[in-house]
């Protein structure tokens, strides 16, 4: 099972949800579980986490573990991990 932590826009995204669990029996990179988010709260959380390229923003900074992970393609979620995954926030 891996816990995530979602802030401001994402939480709104998954209905208010502070804190989602997927089951993931293998280790996961950042872009397969955040597939999963958007698989489960539509295109709301697709327009938050990907950019019209597929791609994830670049501006979104996802710890593991209270550690920043850099590359988004390796398989470096595994059970038991906590992740945390943190938008920029516009605004004065």
């Amino acid at each position: 099972m891996v816990s995530i932590k979602l802030f401001a826009n994402l939480r709104e995204a998954a209905n208010g949800q502070r804190i989602v669990e997927y089951d993931v029996p293998q280790p996961v990179s950042t872009a397969e579980l955040l597939q999963r988010l958007v698989d489960d709260y539509g295109e709301k959380a697709q327009r938050l986490l990907f950019s019209p390229d597929g791609g994830i923003w670049q501006s979104i900074v996802v710890m593991r573990n209270g550690e920043m992970l850099r590359d988004r393609d390796e398989k470096a979620i595994a059970p038991g991990d906590q992740v945390a995954i943190l938008l920029p926030v516009a605004g004065g």
